[in-house]
């Protein structure tokens, strides 16, 4: 039977401090144990912040209960993935009236072009969207 233990995560306050284990379950379940500390004032903690994390069976238990993903299933969702993110996103337009793209840049009196310039006035706008143009 274990009388003591060591607080070894890093970020605890107590990190690094050897203490009197009391028990080896608490009130607030399996997760925690309860250990005395300098003071003699008791208190739960984490048992995976100290060293009986590795030598418990329960926490053994527990990481045998997690879910395994083999490699090919992982190898399936990458090549989903990339092929997600690397096709160019296709819009499909279902209109009765086809529409003609508005250019939105701001056209340049230096730059000449070969394309046409689209300038719309609010009212053939929404005439393009009810379809009466």
């Amino acid at each position: 039977m274990v009388s003591h233990l060591t607080i070894i995560g890093p970020r605890h306050g107590l990190a690094g401090q050897r203490l009197e284990l009391v028990s080896s379950r608490s009130a607030r379940g399996p997760a925690f144990v309860v250990v005395r500390l300098s003071d003699g004032r008791r208190r739960s903690i984490r048992r995976s912040v100290t060293d009986l994390a590795a030598a418990s069976p329960e926490e053994q238990g527990a990481s045998k209960a997690l879910a395994r993903i083999n490699v090919r299933t992982l190898l399936t969702l990458l090549h989903h993935l990339n092929s997600t993110f690397a096709s160019p996103i296709k819009e499909v337009i279902r209109d009765e009236h086809p529409v003609e793209s508005l250019s939105c840049r701001v056209p340049d009196p230096h730059h000449q072009s070969s394309e046409p310039e689209y300038h719309h006035s609010a009212e053939s706008l929404a005439q393009l969207a009810r379809g009466e143009a």
